[in-house]
């Protein structure tokens, strides 16, 4: 095995004092402090921690350095999470996701033909964007779990306004002339119209028959209802009441629940992160071989090829 060169241990030294700091401040930071200033010092180092661990990822030669980083990433976010259950299952992920990155960069070191920082970081750029959103969500796994037992979710109207826009037409097929700025009394009015239009002639509704309308239609939505609300405001208030019901159950599905999510979404936006990150860890290959601390080497080798 060969020996790992000082440029190696160099590497994987700062990555993993990079690692430390991050992984402190992300510990640390709440959300009264995470003011610009803060917000944008967490961005750059969170970006330069992906870049340079990426870049460890596939050019680190020795097999043990590489076996270090991988080990001691995840190791340094279990001592500085305390060691807490969210904190230790995101480690247990990110060790996973590390091996997968390190297979995946150095099979493309040794097999592509050119040179390609695309080709090469790709996977295992999007894999450690993916990591840090993981430990993140670890690291406040207590906080929601906290959040969800003590306090009261509350989800704005508008995006159930916009969750709500695509089923209208089926809404209007069982409330005539619905709209989400509807008040309950012109709903409850356009449906008691169309029931007294299938009444003998003459037959009226009488306010009692309106105000019993208005409590059947209080219980089905779990609230006391005037009649001026609208529509989106009843629905949101209805679902908010049911998500904190689910919540208060059980706060830890919940915050699980979330995680799950979380990371989801992350891989979901990765995409669109993942880009920009290659071209800072492009800047600074490019950097690197100009200062003559990366070498681009070409070589000729001879190819085995079965032929019929």
């Amino acid at each position: 095995m060969a020996r790992p060169s000082t440029k190696e241990i160099s590497l994987v030294i700062t990555v993993l004092a990079l690692t430390a700091l991050l992984f402190w401040r992300l510990n640390t930071v709440t959300a009264t402090s995470l003011y610009v200033l803060v917000l944008t010092a967490l961005v750059v180092l969170s970006v330069l921690w992906i870049a340079l661990l990426v870049i460890s990822l596939g050019l680190v030669r020795s097999k043990a350095i590489a076996a270090l980083l991988i080990i001691a990433v995840p190791l340094s976010l279990i001592i500085i999470g305390q060691a807490q259950l969210g904190v230790v299952g995101a480690a247990l992920i990110l060790v996973l996701m590390l091996l997968t990155a390190r297979s995946s960069s150095k099979e493309e070191v040794a097999n592509r033909i050119n040179y390609s920082t695309v080709q090469i970081f790709n996977i295992s750029t999007r894999l450690v964007f993916i990591g840090l959103i993981v430990c993140v969500a670890g690291l406040y796994m207590s906080s929601i779990n906290s959040a969800f037992s003590s306090d009261e979710i509350k989800i704005p109207q508008q995006p159930i306004r916009v969750i709500l826009k695509p089923f209208e037409q089926l809404i209007q097929n069982s409330i005539p002339n619905y709209s989400p700025d509807a008040t309950i009394n012109q709903l409850m009015q356009n449906k008691l119209e169309e029931q007294l239009a299938a009444l003998p002639p003459g037959t009226v509704i009488t306010p009692q028959q309106k105000e019993d309308a208005l409590q059947d239609l209080s219980k089905q939505f779990g609230q006391q209802l005037s009649g001026e609300e609208n529509t989106s405001e009843v629905v949101t208030s209805a679902l908010n009441t049911q998500i904190n019901k689910l919540v208060k159950q059980s706060p830890l599905l919940a915050t699980l629940a979330t995680i799950v999510l979380i990371i989801l979404v992350a891989r979901f936006i990765s995409p669109i992160f993942v880009w920009p990150l290659l071209g800072v860890i492009a800047v600074i290959i490019f950097t690197a071989r100009k200062t003559g601390l990366v070498q681009l080497i070409s070589s000729e080798e001879t190819v085995e090829r079965l032929w019929l």
